[in-house]
């Protein structure tokens, strides 16, 4: 190793991708402590900063470099980390700083070196050991599953367990340790760093993994197999971190790496994740369990034509009447969300541009949307019916509580949403909780009964994922409410006519997705600015707009966000057409942001 005296390093910078590797000197003294992988302090510009070095050189192979590596941290990455880091890159159009900033613990005090890797950087991958999708109604029923396995599995290579959301780990936790295994890893929270770095260090050999889905960049020696808890849920396709990692662009690419077995479980399916385990045949099972009671679907065009133009349906007024307990009613539109609608069929007025509801804007009598500012000339018929019977009102889960407290005087009622938690306001216990998803995850709350007041708003978002998104948080209020009952304008929705059959489900969603050519069957690259000063900001646009413009995109969509103006551009990708994708690699524009396969379009 000592011939080495030159080494490509990667800044953990935001780059253009075309612009990721640096070569340094290697000093003399630090020859023996520099190998691919190691994360070193190089100067950049006008400062000190960590780095990987991906590759060594020696003076005849590489350009001679005017800078020293500074020091070398005591954690490197493993072989297979750097090869999953360019891959990912590609994938995501991203500089390898980045990637390799997202699976980097902070270099700790007092530690030992993590084990070091060869020099080359070549990893054969491996077929995946044959797996399998398990669908539940109630997650007691998969834990049970789990826990009879972890017994065993302990004791062959390491499990890595990935749950969506910090409470389903400490279920998974209790769980692994009811089986028998003690020594149980849980990780943390990437901003908890102290705590992060240690568990980073403990990964290569702990024999039960817990973590979300970062922790499937882990530096893992013996990895046997990942299970993944609820796999369809919305946090494994809009991870917040840049880049925003899907579980399904990923989970695949990580046990060919490390030849494992991928345990998928959920509700309901990850379509993505399905469509690959159809392709190589693996097997979708059902667990069985507690059978929940089935779900009751209300026609709300039959309410209206009985003359109930109310928020409830008269089977949901008896359900509420003649429930003794606790009851759940989901409405998906916090505080007092102004919509649009007609009273006769249901339909929402939308905006043109980014299809979001509009709201009446009172002192100029005019329909606005409050997401990116179209306004256009009130309606005086509704486009889906003819009806006149359209009304702008305020109809959110704090508008719900305050009629439902004068329409059930004897009834408690409180709300629950991401701005006010039941539990904050001491009325956990209440007879009525009205909710937003947040509600979604909480698993230990338990309903009587369950009301869905207008399950139709999920699937009016522009988003391919809202079929899918609905199943889950059918799947989810079923498992929390003895009875649910489901409000609809349209019943005859594939989503609520395979509620008892989820193979009819996927089949009805894929072919959907295959019609409009969506993922699966393609990629959708979203490109887009962001800016304050409304000159740069359309300066920029027109630059984005006129350096796509062979990628023949679609767009622009614009918006306010604050302060913010923001516009963004759409290119669906059919396989093998990379011509977006290439633009984007040789890109040098920094202030252009990108995403592969978005959760949300606009």
């Amino acid at each position: 190793m000592g011939r080495y005296t030159i080494a490509s390093v990667v800044p953990l910078r935001r780059l253009p991708p075309h612009l990721s590797e640096f070569t340094y000197r290697i000093p003399e003294k630090l020859a023996q402590h520099v190998a691919a992988g190691s994360v070193v302090r190089v100067q950049f510009k006008n400062s000190l900063i960590h780095g990987i070095v991906v590759a060594l050189h020696d003076e005849q192979e590489s350009p001679q470099s005017s800078k020293d590596i500074v020091a070398v941290a005591p954690i490197s990455l493993t072989q297979t980390q750097l090869v999953l880091a360019r891959h990912l890159a590609e994938l995501y159009v991203q500089s390898l700083g980045v990637i390799f900033n997202s699976m980097l613990s902070d270099p700790p005090a007092q530690l030992k070196p993590a084990s070091r890797v060869k020099d080359t950087i070549s990893v054969l991958k491996k077929p995946v050991e044959e797996s399998t999708y398990l669908l539940y109604k109630q997650p007691d029923a998969f834990y049970t599953y789990l826990a009879s396995h972890l017994g065993a599995w302990r004791h062959d290579g390491q499990t890595l367990l990935i749950a969506p959301e910090r409470m389903q780990r400490d279920a998974l936790v209790s769980v692994a340790r009811r089986a028998g295994a003690a020594d149980v890893l849980l990780v943390p929270d990437k901003r908890r760093r102290h705590d992060f770095a240690r568990a980073w260090q403990q990964s290569g050999t702990a024999p039960v993994i817990v973590g979300g889905m970062l922790a499937l960049l882990l530096p893992f020696e013996k990895l046997k197999r990942i299970v993944i808890i609820e796999a369809e849920h919305q946090q494994f396709h809009r991870a917040e971190q840049n880049p925003r990692y899907h579980l399904a662009d990923i989970v695949w690419h990580i046990a060919e790496s490390y030849h494992t077995q991928v345990i998928l479980s959920g509700f309901s399916p990850n379509i993505r994740l399905l469509y690959h385990c159809l392709q190589k045949k693996y097997p979708i099972k059902q667990i069985t369990g507690s059978p929940a009671r089935p779900a009751r679907i209300v026609d709300l065009q039959h309410e209206r034509e009985s003359g109930n133009f109310s928020l409830l349906s008269e089977p949901a007024r008896d359900l509420i009447e003649r429930t003794s307990g606790r009851l759940l009613l989901y409405y998906n539109r916090q505080g007092y969300a102004r919509l649009t609608v007609c009273a006769d069929c249901g339909f929402t007025v939308r905006c043109e541009r980014c299809d979001f509801p509009l709201a009446l804007e009172g002192s100029r009598k005019l329909l606005q949307c409050g997401n990116c500012g179209f306004e256009r000339a009130v309606l005086l018929q509704c486009p889906k019916c003819g009806s006149v019977a359209l009304r702008s009102k305020g109809t959110g889960s704090d508008r719900i509580v305050s009629d439902l407290k004068k329409l059930f005087p004897g009834k408690s009622v409180a709300s629950f949403s991401s701005r006010s938690r039941a539990g904050d306001h001491g009325s956990a216990a209440s007879d009525i909780v009205v909710a937003t998803a947040a509600i979604l995850s909480q698993r230990s709350f338990r309903f009587d009964a369950g009301i869905m007041l207008n399950a139709d708003l999920d699937l009016h978002i522009p988003n391919y994922h809202a079929a899918e998104a609905l199943r889950h948080a059918i799947g989810v209020l079923r498992s929390m409410a003895g009875e649910l009952l489901i409000q609809t304008f349209d019943p005859s929705q594939y989503v609520f006519t395979t509620l008892t059959a989820v193979d009819h489900f996927y089949r009805e969603e894929l072919n959907w997705r295959k019609t409009l050519s969506y993922p699966p069957f393609s990629t959708i690259l979203k490109v887009w600015v962001r800016e304050k000063d409304s000159a740069v900001y359309a300066e920029r646009r027109d630059q984005m707009l006129t350096y796509f413009r062979p990628a023949l995109p679609t767009g622009p969509f614009e918006r306010r966000e604050g302060s913010a103006y923001i516009a963004s551009i759409l290119c669906k990708l059919k396989p093998g057409d990379t011509g977006a994708l290439d633009l984007l690699r040789s890109s040098s524009y920094t202030w252009m942001h990108a995403e592969i396969n978005p959760y949300q379009l606009l």
